[in-house]
């Protein structure tokens, strides 16, 4: 009965020094296993720090861009204002210079104004200048129209008109239209030597006008005193008005102011 206990105490103990053996290894693995862990804790632990270190050198430059910015908003602010008020000045100036611009167009309109109301008298009086010169040199001026040229004054017309109110021959509106005709001359005609009134409309710048006032009188007088030429004496005178004139039968002598 010996024998079979031997055994199987020897087989325990050889089981037991499987197991012992076995923990061993176990033990060496897992020391080794701790120690390969410690060593990747380590690196971890390594790299985790240069990573707080890099944020940390982040959070530096962060905040150095925060100061900065505070400051360029601080700049933009001032320069903000300082533009606005700058601006505001050159409003202000602005305005100033509007207001004189103004003024200045207000003053060049009453200049203006005053010029056009002197040129037209100077229009005016340039007009009555010339015709008092052409009443004056009536003989240089409608000499080829009519010799032994004669200008009518003022009561010898008048007698002519009254005398042709009385007997029927002309209305009074229209004795006094021909009372305001510029001139009335009367003369020979330089052919048939006939008797002949001229009536005369006398303007620096003739026109139509003066084409048919002087028509529209010289057929007045004609009534009553015979043949009347219509004439217009003037400095200057357009084509169409020009043309009038030949087709109606008016004379025409254009003349410098100086001849």
């Amino acid at each position: 009965m010996a024998a079979p206990t031997d055994d199987r105490f020897a087989a325990v103990e050889s089981q037991l020094a499987r197991l012992a053996a076995a923990q061993e290894q176990t033990a060496t693995q897992l020391a080794a296993f701790t120690a390969a862990a410690e060593q990747r804790f380590a690196a971890v632990e390594t790299r985790l720090d240069g990573v707080e270190h890099r944020l940390t050198g982040v959070e530096e430059r962060l905040g150095g861009v925060e100061d900065r910015l505070g400051r360029l908003e601080e700049q933009v602010a001032v320069f903000a204002a300082a533009t606005e008020k700058r601006l505001a000045a050159v409003e202000a100036v602005l305005d100033q210079h509007t207001a004189i611009l103004d003024q200045h167009t207000a003053t060049l309109d009453q200049h203006t104004a005053m010029l056009n109301q002197h040129t037209v008298q100077l229009g005016t009086l340039t007009g009555w200048g010339w015709e008092e010169r052409v009443r004056d040199h009536a003989t240089s001026y409608l000499g080829q129209i009519a010799r032994r040229l004669r200008v009518l004054s003022a009561p010898e017309l008048e007698r002519q008109l009254d005398a042709a109110e009385a007997a029927g021959t002309i209305a009074d509106d229209e004795a006094d239209d021909v009372r305001r005709a510029d001139l009335v001359c009367s003369g020979r005609d330089p052919e048939s030597h006939e008797h002949v009134m001229l009536v005369v409309e006398i303007s620096a710048r003739l026109d139509a006008r003066d084409v048919a006032r002087a028509l529209s009188r010289a057929g007045i007088v004609a009534r009553f005193a015979g043949r009347a030429v219509p004439v217009i004496v003037g400095q200057r005178i357009d084509r169409e008005t020009a043309a009038l004139a030949d087709a109606s039968g008016v004379r025409q002598i254009i003349a410098a102011a100086e001849d």
